[in-house]
């Protein structure tokens, strides 16, 4: 709740500060509870922390989980330094004319590669991501124009 709504916390900026919102119904300055809360999510399991499956979207029931802390690391936004590109563990090398791509699994950060495309490198992240986090694997959207 604070870091939506209270613009003093420290990470504001990346929740409420981004439009990051709790639904009406778990929102207690909205009429909802934390029995509500409960009642969707559930007890958190051991290991777990409470986790948006669309890290843009909103806490709703049909955007949470709970999520270990790998499955966490592997959830979240694309780098905003310049060199990354469209699409989610894939970086644009210093030259501007070549990508990498990458993945993290159990706090390791796996090269997959150099490529020369954008699409070559976001299809090896696609992969990897199956490959290590299947049902959760949170893929990039490639257009099939493109794809192809």
């Amino acid at each position: 709740m604070y870091r939506c709504s209270d613009p003093t916390f420290t990470q504001y900026k990346d929740y409420g500060g981004r439009g990051i919102t709790v639904c009406d119904r778990w929102n207690p300055n909205a009429g909802g509870s934390f029995e509500n809360f409960l009642a969707d999510m559930g007890e958190r399991p051991e290991g777990t922390t409470l986790d948006r499956i669309d890290v843009n979207g909103i806490y709703e029931p049909s955007n949470c989980r709970w999520a270990s802390p790998l499955l966490q690391a592997h959830n979240h936004r694309k780098r905003k330094d310049g060199l990354t590109s469209q699409f989610r563990g894939v970086s644009r090398k210093q030259d501007g004319r070549t990508f990498t791509a990458a993945i993290q699994v159990n706090y390791k950060h796996i090269r997959l590669g150099k490529f020369d495309s954008e699409i070559e490198a976001a299809k090896a992240y696609n992969e990897a991501a199956k490959q290590h986090y299947g049902e959760f694997a949170n893929l990039n959207e490639i257009p099939e124009a493109i794809a192809a």
